[in-house]
């Protein structure tokens, strides 16, 4: 039986855990102003006619795609930053 594993999403440069430290790493997420969880939710597009199977495979969509496809600029404009993928606690390298 394959246990389900859960993900999450976050940027090279935020030093926050997303499983441990959620509201650390989502007040520094919004003060560098990356809204990494606006842009899940505008790349899966949940709703409440799916299932949350149905949901949850949108979600994962969406991170997969932000971390293959995915960067922001800095606030300082002189370079961007990536997004990687976390498991369960661990960045999980490119």
């Amino acid at each position: 039986m394959n246990e389900k594993k859960e993900i999450w999403i976050t940027t090279e440069d935020n030093p926050y855990d997303p499983f441990t430290q959620m509201d650390l790493w989502m007040n520094y997420d919004y003060q560098m102003g990356y809204n990494t969880c606006g842009r899940i939710a505008r790349l899966a597009a949940p709703s409440d006619n799916l299932s949350d199977e149905e949901n949850d495979m949108r979600i994962a969509h969406a991170i997969n795609d932000l971390c293959e496809t995915g960067f922001v600029v800095l606030p300082d404009g002189n370079g961007i930053s990536h997004y990687r993928l976390v498991v369960e606690g661990q960045c999980v390298p490119w």
